[in-house]
């Protein structure tokens, strides 16, 4: 339950520590005085957005801390996973800085502001969660029904299931466009590559064909020179070779007498050697540039088709069209597998939604079966709140379409008049038949639901008299069983507090504040009778406060 509530630099109030008790905790004060605020300081500790502009002194920062004793200790588990130490308490502490940046803490240990909204959930329902407009919502009637259903785990499973259905949803459709683009291209794609493939040699195979080209194009004109350079060199009758000869037989006989000219005689025989074998080399070049005119053809041909394919491709050497011709594969491979993956996606999109069919069919039917004793138990409620006509009924009607929150419609019906016929709570309850229909709902569910502290704001809204009286006991009986803070302006509610509140405002020389003290049983017998009569109250408003309190 809520121990303890420490507020410093929030709204008009500057430093103020407030104590709750168990059982019924009341709150009373004029309209303005700041008791909303003080909701809106705990909503922030609780994981509410938080703005600068709330801060009392806007160059320092806002702390709010509450403080929850006797926790229910399932909590443990979720707090060691984030590193948060254990202790008799949970302490929730938010700091709103200048700048708008905020802080969060459990127990002096930083955390994420989801994780202390997720905590806070277990610990205390604030009356935005269940204010009496909200009954009307259809997201709000799904809420209070599942909660009544204790379908918490099961929602949350189906919730997840869901966004993964949306997800594959969304991939299947993507992968189908992309299937679509991939169609269109694929022809044009193989297209160009089966170009590609034909005309690309093998590596260095292009200078090759362009040499070959070039011997054929050049082959008459080639032969003639190698023929001509071997006639001269061996076949002429003024060859070279004969004439070298001529000059080693001229040089044999008098070689003896010289070292060097021996030398000379065998270089000049060398040189003969050489060039035989030279003119050997160009004979069977000249044999091999024999004039070719369809190998010609068929050379030019495959280097025009490579050229072509550069130009077309804008690129300038074969390696770039391999290369081309390589990434045109890729989008083969890939138009491949994207067909695997488009099938793996329809499959598990298929998959995901027969479980999600599953889980939304028991889901609906734990919703129908517990609509009747939730209903059952709200109406005897409002007999007790003087509203013996009216009648409330939840109406869960599957049906085959799949949403967030299952494949039930989910609506809230009341009729507060015998005979009348069942209508949408919103188009049928009045502020005061609305209000009191709030506080039977919201107090069935929280008891099912086993919340260590409720919080109302002003619930009573359009109710007096008896119906107050009534309301006053209800919530005193719901306090028997955990903590209930309520805001209210209704003195016959006031009279049932355990723990009573008064928030007031005071004028400063330049400002207002807020402050909120605990009050004495005398001073709170002065409370409900101001409530009754005005200020100051009259000596029987007195005896009718002192009359409500002891009833």
């Amino acid at each position: 339950m809520l121990d303890r509530l420490y507020i410093k630099n929030y709204a008009i109030i500057d430093h103020q520590e407030i104590e709750f008790s168990e059982g019924l905790n009341i709150i009373t004060g004029e309209t303005g005085a700041g008791k909303s605020i003080m909701l809106g300081a705990l909503a922030l500790v609780l994981g509410a957005r938080a703005e600068s502009k709330i801060l009392f002194d806007s160059s320092k920062k806002a702390i709010v801390e509450a403080q929850f004793g006797d926790y229910p200790k399932a909590l443990d588990q979720l707090l060691v996973q984030q590193d948060v130490d254990i202790s008799d308490e949970v302490i929730m502490r938010r700091e709103i800085l200048p700048s708008g940046k905020s802080r969060a803490f459990i127990n002096d240990t930083p955390v994420r502001l989801d994780f202390m909204r997720m905590i806070s959930s277990k610990l205390i329902d604030l009356h935005q969660q269940f204010e009496s407009l909200e009954i009307q919502e259809s997201a709000m009637q799904f809420e209070i029904l599942d909660g009544f259903s204790e379908l918490g785990s099961r929602t949350h499973a189906y919730k997840a299931l869901y966004s993964k259905h949306q997800a594959l949803t969304a991939k299947v459709v993507r992968l189908e466009s992309d299937q679509a683009k991939a169609i269109q291209e694929k022809d044009y794609i193989e297209f160009q590559l089966n170009e590609l493939i034909t005309a690309l040699p093998e590596e260095g195979q292009i200078e090759k064909w362009e040499e070959d080209y070039a011997l054929q194009d050049n082959a008459e004109q080639i032969q003639a020179s190698l023929f001509g350079g071997i006639n001269a060199i061996l076949e002429s009758d003024s060859s070279i070779i004969d004439a070298i000869r001529q000059i080693v037989v001229s040089l044999a006989d008098i070689a003896e007498s010289s070292k060097n000219l021996g030398t000379i005689v065998k270089r000049l025989e060398s040189v003969t050697y050489e060039l035989e074998d030279i003119s050997g080399e160009m004979s069977n070049i000249a044999s091999e540039v024999e004039p070719n005119p369809a190998l010609k053809q068929e050379l030019e041909e495959k280097i025009d088709a490579v050229r072509r394919l550069m130009l077309k491709h804008n690129v300038r050497s074969g390696e770039e069209l391999n290369v081309l011709a390589l990434g045109l594969q890729d989008k083969l491979d890939n138009w491949v597998a994207l067909n695997s993956d488009l099938e793996k996606a329809i499959s598990e999109k298929e998959h995901t939604r027969t479980e999600l069919t599953k889980l939304a069919s028991k889901i609906s039917k734990i919703r129908s079966k517990n609509a009747i004793p939730f209903a059952k138990e709200a109406n005897e409620m409002l007999i007790d709140l003087e509203m013996k006509n009216a009648r409330f009924e939840i109406q869960v009607t599957a049906t085959k379409h799949l949403n967030a929150l299952g494949t039930d419609s989910v609506e809230f019906l009341f009729s507060s008049n015998l005979g009348s016929e069942l209508q949408p709570v919103g188009k049928v309850a009045s502020g005061g038949e609305l209000s009191r229909l709030s506080l039977c709902i919201k107090s069935v569910v929280c008891q099912k639901m086993k919340l260590p502290t409720m919080i109302f704001d002003e619930i009573d809204t359009g109710v007096s008299g008896q119906v107050a009286l009534k309301m006053g006991q209800l919530l005193k009986f719901l306090a028997t069983n955990q903590q209930v803070i309520m805001i209210t302006h209704s003195p016959q509610i006031a009279a049932h507090g355990n723990w009573h509140l008064r928030v007031s405002k005071r004028d400063l020389t330049e400002r207002s504040i807020a402050e909120i003290i605990l009050l004495k049983e005398s001073e709170r017998v002065y409370e409900i009778a101001k409530m009754l009569s005005g200020d100051p109250p009259t000596e029987a408003a007195v005896m009718n406060a002192q009359e409500l309190i002891n009833t």
